[in-house]
């Protein structure tokens, strides 16, 4: 592979994973406890925990989060 095409993949990474952190914060403040009804009351600790498997995985909570709204 190219050197410019390690840096796109890069860049469509760190691009995904920026929306990923974007939409985690709002999902954490907002969401969580709508989509997941046991996750009422939990600390910003557990919150914290959770961060990371978010910013991957912020697709398929979205779409959990918009079937709870539908």
């Amino acid at each position: 592979m190219s050197e410019q095409t390690i840096m796109l993949i890069l860049k469509i990474v760190g691009l995904y994973l920026l929306a990923g952190a974007i939409f985690s914060v709002i999902f954490l403040l907002k969401g969580l406890e709508k989509v997941d009804a046991d996750a009422k009351g939990t600390s910003w600790s557990f919150k914290l925990l959770i961060f990371p498997g978010l910013c991957v995985f912020w697709v398929k909570f979205l779409l959990d989060w918009i079937k709870v709204k539908s």
